[in-house]
């Protein structure tokens, strides 16, 4: 991680910012949420078969 120094930050400032960088971390995932990768294990999940996704497929390609 960067480091910045910044001189006569009021301390006001200083802990506004500190308390922005507990939140900030806190609530990060711990690793990075890769939507395929989710969409893959629901599938999984699903226990879907390659004639549903088919079937998907010839829906989205017909008209409303």
């Amino acid at each position: 991680m960067a480091m910045l120094t910044v001189r006569k930050l009021p301390e006001e400032m200083h802990r506004a910012l500190r308390v922005r960088a507990i939140l900030e971390e806190a609530v990060r995932p711990e690793s990075r949420v890769r939507l395929g990768s989710l969409l893959a294990d629901l599938s999984r999940q699903a226990k879907l078969t390659d004639e549903d996704f088919a079937a998907f497929a010839q829906r989205e390609t017909t008209a409303a």
